[in-house]
This record gives C-alpha cells, sequence and structure tokens, in this order.
C-alpha cells in the first residue's frame, strides 16, 4: 500500500502535532486526547500505528530531558503493573462489555479527580503506583486512554518527575502496541513511512514545549492533571453514550 501526502495535508498533520506534542512535552500526557480526533478527520489512517510511532519518538525526547529525574523505584512498579494491566484487559476483554469497562473506567476517572479536588491524598507509594499502573495498562487496550490514573497518583511530584515516569510507561505501552500491531498486518513499513509525516510537529512541539517548562512547573502541573483527566473521563463517557 503506498501512501502521498499533500502540502497542505501535511502543514495541518504539522500544526495539530505541534499542539499535541506541547501539551504533552510540559504536561507528561494528553496528545492523544488531543490529536486524534482531528487525525482522524484528516487521515484515518495515522490511527492507531502511525500516532503511536510519533508518540514514541516524543517520548523519547522528553525522556532524554527528564533524565536527571526519573523516579526508578516507581517506574519499575509503573512496568510491572503497565505489563499486568495489559495482561488482564487482554483475557478479560472477550468476557466483559466493552462499553460497560469504558463506562465504568470514564467514571472511576471523575471520582478520582473528584477526591483530588476534595483534599484526599494521592501520593505515589509503591502500592498507588503500582494499582494505578495496571488501571493504566488495562485503559491502554480498552479506551487507548492511560495516563490519567498515574498522573493522579504524581499530581502533587515535581513536573519533571511525572513526566519522567509517564514517559517510562509510555514506552512500555508503545513497544507492546507496536509489537501486537504488527502480529495482525496493522504496522509495518508503510506505517512507519506514514508516521514520519508526524515527527517534524512532533519536534517543533517539543521544542516549544521547553520555553513553557518554567511556566509550567510553577505550580499549574496539578491543575493541568487534574483538568486533562477530567476531559478525559468525559470523552470516554461521552464516546459510550454518543
Amino acid at each position: 500500500m503506498s501512501f502521498s501526502i499533500t502540502p497542505v495535508e501535511l502543514l495541518a498533520v504539522t500544526i495539530v502535532m505541534s499542539c499535541g506534542a506541547v501539551l504533552q512535552g510540559s504536561v507528561g500526557y494528553g496528545m492523544a486526547l488531543l490529536v486524534s480526533p482531528i487525525l482522524l478527520l484528516i487521515e484515518p489512517s495515522y490511527i492507531p500505528g502511525p500516532l503511536i510511532s510519533a508518540a514514541f519518538f516524543l517520548t523519547i525526547l522528553v525522556l532524554l530531558r527528564e533524565k536527571k529525574a526519573i523516579d526508578f523505584t516507581g517506574l519499575k512498579w509503573a512496568t510491572i503493573g503497565m505489563i499486568l494491566g495489559v495482561v488482564i484487559a487482554t483475557i478479560l476483554i472477550s468476557v466483559i462489555s466493552h462499553e460497560l469497562v469504558s463506562v465504568l473506567f470514564g467514571v472511576s476517572i471523575l471520582l478520582a479527580v473528584l477526591m483530588s479536588l476534595s483534599g484526599v491524598k494521592l501520593n505515589p507509594t509503591p502500592l498507588a503506583v503500582l494499582i494505578a499502573s495496571v488501571i493504566s495498562g488495562f485503559m491502554s487496550i480498552i479506551t487507548t486512554t492511560s495516563g490519567p490514573p498515574l498522573a493522579l497518583v504524581y499530581q502533587k511530584s515535581e513536573g519533571a518527575q511525572l513526566r519522567s515516569v509517564l514517559g517510562g510507561v509510555f514506552i512500555i505501552g508503545a513497544i507492546i502496541s507496536v509489537i501486537s500491531l504488527s502480529l495482525i498486518g496493522r504496522f509495518g513499513l508503510n506505517e512507519f513511512v506514514q508516521s514520519l509525516a508526524l515527527y517534524p510537529g512532533i519536534l517543533i512541539g517539543f521544542l516549544f514545549s521547553n520555553k513553557v517548562l518554567p511556566y509550567i512547573d510553577r505550580g499549574f502541573i496539578r491543575p493541568l492533571v487534574l483538568t486533562i483527566s477530567a476531559v478525559s473521563g468525559v470523552v470516554i463517557l461521552a464516546g459510550q453514550i454518543f
């Protein structure tokens, strides 16, 4: 299968991906939530393989920037939990209604946001990280949105630590996703070439995110995490209602 892109389409995807990369490069997650609906309108084949490839590239850039802040203990438990969540979802997806699970996750995310706003403390203890990452792994299969659970646990941490842990988990999830897509013939050379059209926007957005980091890390991480998580919950629920 061949792939071609017009100059107008290239400009459009570059602008879209730049905006998404600024968001994820500064907060730590949220790009897929922002760019997926627009990419589907421009060219549906960008989803999921090419977008996963582009997100992988962005995550590498973020981790290289935040390497001094990596929480290796948290990343260890997050990795274990992510893998467990993916395995559990893979096993149960044929038994439990996809729609019911999506609704439950959407409601759970909104409840977690409300708990955070009420003053309930969500700290990144090993147990909390493990549980959140299991949910993230499960959600990555069921809803393709995996960031909110872990982000809520790390919402009061330094921005660099939040971004590094989420980045490590996203890399693992991306590798698993690419392997799975390759096995079913949904990711190969053509999809990789197609993903290259998304890379300029990723690079531009990442470079711009470096400029906004000082402002984001000045007390805005928690509000942004709660906002993106709430939007994620609403989007998941809306997807099942409409």
